[in-house]
């Protein structure tokens, strides 16, 4: 059986931001509400901040999107750059 290999990678704040714009979630609610400080949003969002267990059960309660789903994303983007694959913006 044949792996299939993504062509680039896409770090989970990519897929963050698209769901900020998507729902209009004003951004200082994830520090006021969640918990999540300013500077770590910014640096998940520029693909900075490694995304761990705490930081995935904190978006998940922001965005409704499971733990895993954080965690799933930032395991393939990590296994991504170590592979060298191609940033879609690169």
């Amino acid at each position: 059986m044949t792996e299939a290999v993504p062509e680039s990678v896409v770090c989970p704040g990519e897929v963050l931001c698209e769901w900020i714009v998507e729902t209009a979630f004003p951004r200082h609610f994830s520090w006021e509400v969640y918990d999540i400080p300013e500077e770590t949003l910014d640096r998940l969002l520029s693909g900075d901040q490694e995304l761990n267990v705490d930081l995935a059960v904190k978006l998940a309660r922001m965005t409704h999107f499971s733990p895993g789903f954080w965690l799933f994303l930032e395991g393939l983007y990590r296994a991504g750059l170590a592979s060298d694959l191609p940033h879609p913006h690169d």
